[in-house]
Parts: structure tokens; C-alpha cells; sequence
């Protein structure tokens, strides 16, 4: 078993990469201190800069898939490509940077997502691997995650394991092997003019992608799950309706909205899509507008029917009864069978309601932590959200490129319809329960 490990210096194209095996030769964990003695010498043994071909992992797959063919083909990285990809995960020992007070939660996000830009720590990534641990000198840590082969909840719940025997166990780790094996430095070829051109695109691409990428993680501390559940309402659907009610205010049109929702019961499962909007959202919505007469008690019964709507439809895709997966499937096999692709998949209906200016997940940890993405559409948001007992943190994000959207208006739009459900609950409540005055 090895881990692959990148450190970094303080120019462009900047990596190296070492093999570091964590299991000595009679297959016992190594300790912790001995790992990390290993790692202080490779940065003690590091005086020059190498080329940063991480960065090429951050190309669109095309671009990509072109130059690991033209990589794999030299035989000097033959060796090295395999080792990175045999790897249980990679470890990023990236370049300091300086935080923002107050911005230390979105400066983590960015950097895990993009790396911060091609001047920064973007070559410091392996981005094809499903786990990369990311460590920043400024206190900064946490796991770059390739979705393909699982959801986020996977990966949260090994961090709370982690989180949980530090917490139980301050000396965790110290116990094993001090046996260590020698570290692995992994050789590629110098790059000719092909190569630096991939590796000139890839950098062009990323930092256009990096600056475009406005997130910012926010916590709602005012009420969280627990409230919720108080009101016999489900903590998910109460914040994607939530979420659909700030899209409404800003934009005053409901949004397609994309959650994900995982099929872990069937064998060889992936996920399905829950369609958060619905006639009954959309009347709870337009119930919330200033100009609307309904009174809260009627908002607050239109609230719970849109929470209601949408538990039912997460549960059947759930189940494996959403649509979207079975149209995908369709799709695919005419398209495999060289058939023409149905009228259906380019009707006016289909296609503005699978353009998701909506993409949400939920990722559920008890800790101070969060998970984020990109928007799936150039004239969308991204929501993943944590609901804790009594707060709820999101990193919300959209594309600075794009005039229509405005991602610290819905941050700010989204608390107040927030504390607007909430003060409808409480209203309605109090009205229910008001004493009837005789005359």
C-alpha cells in the first residue's frame, strides 16, 4: 500500500511526487511519527522546483485523455502513472497562503476545489484520484473528493471516524511500525514543446476557471435541525424549499432544482435525481411575495404541503422510482444502437426542466464542516449544505461570468427566507393556539 505525496515550492510548475508506503514489509500499519518524519525529509530534501503535471488533471477529460495517452507512451512515466493510480490516496503538501480574516472558510473551499490558480497550488493536485488529502503550513486541511465512484456522505463519514479517535484517543496513531520503508521519488520525462503546450492549456484553463468560481460558505446560526423537527417537518425538504424560495425572490421564477439522491440499495447504485420543484413549492413561493394577501396560517399550510411534495418524491427516487435516470438510459441505448434520439429529449418541456440553475446536495456531519462543488449551469447556483442541531453551514456557489446571478445577494436572500419560514411556523402557531376573547 502506498500514498502518493506532492510537495510544492513558490513558483509556477512547481511538484514533485514521491511513493511513500504506509505498511512495513510484514504488513503493519507504520506509525504516525514515523510518517511524518518522512515527510519533514522530503521537504528538507526538496531545494528546486519540478514540473507541476498535476495540473494537466485539471483539464477538461478531452484534453486530458490526449496527453496521458502521449504520457503513458514515454516509458520514463509509464512507471509513475501506474503508481499514482494504484495509490490508496494522495496527499498535497501545499504552499502557504495568507487568509482573510473572515474569509478562512471560503479561501479552504477554493483551494480544495481549483487549488487557488496555476501560481498557487493547482499543480499540486492529482485531480483523477477519488481521495486527496490537502494540508496548507497556514492550518488549512481537508480532502479534495472525484465524485464518480461515490456520493459525499462517504467521505464525511470517514472524517468523523478520524474526528471521533482523535477525540477519543490524543495519542491515535502513535502505536506501529517504525520500521519504515524508504520513500519512492517518482521520475517523468522533461517536457518538449507537446507537453508544455498541454501543460500552457491546462494552466490557461484552470485560472480562468478559478477566477470565475465565486463560493462562500456561510453559517446560518439562528436555528437548525432541531427546530425543524419540532415542527414535524423534514430538516432536507424544509432547506430546499428554502432554496427555491430565495430563487424565487431574486430571479421571480421557479428554478429547475437538482438533489441528489443515492440508490446505495441496489447493487452497482449511483444516484437519482430528486426534482425539488413542484406545483406546490411554486404556490408557497408566490404566497411569499410581497404583494401576495395569504395570510402566515396560509403560508405556513402551504409551507408543509411543499415539504410534503417533496419528501414523496425523494422517497420513490429513492426507491429507484425517479424519471431522470430511466430517460437517461433510453437516451444512451438509441444512441448506442445508432437509432434516433426521441423528439421527447429536445422538446421545449424537457429541456428547460433539466437545465438546473438549481444543483444541491446534502452532506450530513455533526463536526464544523462542509463540502462544495461548482454550478452545473453557467446561469446557476450550487448548494451543499450540513444540518446540525441548532445551525446549518452551506457553501453556495455560481460564476462570476455570468450577469444574471448574484452569489452574495442569494447568500443574504437565503437566510432572510429562512427566518421568514420560520416566523410563519411561529405566527401560525401562536394564532392557532390565541385565546378566543368573549364579548
Amino acid at each position: 500500500m502506498n500514498m502518493i505525496f506532492s510537495p510544492t515550492r513558490l513558483k509556477l510548475f512547481l511538484a514533485w511526487f514521491y511513493k511513500m508506503q504506509i505498511y512495513d514489509k510484514e504488513g503493519k500499519l507504520i506509525a504516525a511519527s514515523a510518517l511524518a518524519f518522512q515527510l519533514e525529509k522530503i521537504l528538507k530534501t526538496e531545494t528546486t522546483v519540478g514540473v507541476a503535471y498535476g495540473i494537466l488533471t485539471t483539464d477538461s477529460r478531452d484534453n486530458w485523455a490526449d496527453a496521458y495517452k502521449y504520457l503513458s507512451d514515454i516509458h520514463v512515466n509509464r512507471d509513475g502513472l501506474k503508481t499514482i493510480q494504484g495509490a490508496l490516496f494522495t496527499v498535497s503538501l501545499d504552499q502557504c497562503t495568507t487568509l482573510k480574516k473572515g474569509e478562512e472558510d471560503d479561501e479552504l473551499i477554493s483551494s480544495l476545489i481549483h487549488g487557488s490558480g496555476s501560481k498557487i497550488n493547482s499543480g499540486n493536485r492529482w485531480m483523477d484520484k477519488t481521495i486527496q488529502l490537502v494540508v496548507n503550513p497556514n492550518g488549512n486541511v481537508g480532502f479534495t473528493y472525484e465524485h464518480s465512484p461515490a456520493e459525499g456522505q462517504p467521505i464525511a463519514m470517514m472524517m468523523d471516524y478520524v474526528m471521533k479517535k482523535l477525540k477519543e484517543d490524543p495519542n491515535f496513531g502513535e502505536c506501529g511500525s517504525k520500521d519504515v520503508i524508504p520513500t519512492d521519488k517518482i521520475q517523468f520525462c522533461k517536457p518538449n514543446d507537446r507537453i508544455g503546450q498541454w501543460l500552457n492549456i491546462a494552466q490557461q484553463n484552470l485560472d480562468e476557471l478559478a477566477k470565475s468560481l465565486q463560493i462562500k460558505v456561510i453559517k446560518f446560526d439562528k436555528f437548525g435541525k432541531d427546530f425543524i423537527k419540532k415542527q414535524r417537518l423534514g430538516p432536507d425538504s424544509f432547506i430546499q424549499i428554502a432554496l427555491q424560495l430565495a430563487f424565487f425572490k431574486m430571479h421571480l421564477e421557479p428554478a429547475a432544482q437538482y438533489e441528489s439522491a443515492h440508490l446505495r440499495i441496489f447493487e452497482g447504485g449511483r444516484t437519482e435525481t430528486i426534482r425539488s420543484c413542484s406545483n406546490e413549492s411554486i404556490s408557497f413561493c408566490r404566497a411569499m411575495q410581497n404583494n401576495s394577501e395569504a395570510t402566515d396560517e396560509e403560508r405556513a399550510e402551504k409551507l408543509r404541503a411543499a415539504v410534503m411534495s417533496h419528501q414523496m418524491y425523494a422517497k420513490l427516487a429513492l426507491q429507484g422510482k425517479g424519471v431522470d435516470r430511466h430517460l437517461l438510459g433510453l437516451k444512451v441505448m438509441a444512441m448506442e444502437n445508432n437509432l434516433p434520439i426521441p423528439k421527447f429529449f429536445s422538446s421545449p418541456g424537457f429541456v428547460k426542466s433539466s437545465h438546473f440553475r438549481m444543483s444541491t446536495s446534502q452532506v450530513a456531519t455533526k463536526y464544523d464542516a462542509f463540502m462544495g462543488y461548482g454550478p452545473a449551469v453557467d446561469d446557476g447556483y450550487a448548494c451543499c449544505y450540513n444540518p446540525r442541531d441548532n445551525d446549518i453551514i452551506l457553501a453556495i456557489s455560481a460564476w462570476s461570468h455570468c450577469k444574471v446571478t448574484d452569489l452574495l445577494v442569494f447568500t443574504k436572500t437565503l437566510e432572510q427566507s429562512f427566518l421568514e419560514m420560520k416566523d410563519i411556523l411561529d405566527n401560525s402557531q401562536q394564532s392557532s393556539h390565541s385565546p378566543i376573547s368573549k364579548l
